[in-house]
């Protein structure tokens, strides 16, 4: 993954909204990075619990988005386990 941006723990802070971290697995294979190309395949995705005001209170900004960054790799990790986005 690449670095995290601060704006992302800035704009929770300054609204109150929690952030839902995401993972998404596969899109690699149905559409491949530089090119145009769409295959098909699964695509899965993990929704991970929220991380709310509770979340970042008193936490540095750096410290919060490696929790985020953490959660959201625990995904990569065991998979993205969860069904394929289904095609409607």
């Amino acid at each position: 993954m690449l670095p995290f941006q601060k704006g992302v723990i800035r704009i929770a802070r300054e609204s109150g909204v929690p952030v839902v971290p995401v993972t998404i697995t596969g899109s690699n294979r149905v559409n491949p990075p530089r090119t145009k190309e769409i295959h098909p395949g699964p695509i899965k995705m993990i929704v991970h619990p929220p991380m709310g005001p509770a979340s970042w209170e008193g936490v540095s900004d750096e410290a919060w988005l490696e929790t985020l960054r953490e959660r959201i790799a625990s995904g990569l990790q065991h998979g993205a386990a969860s069904a394929p986005i289904s095609r409607s």
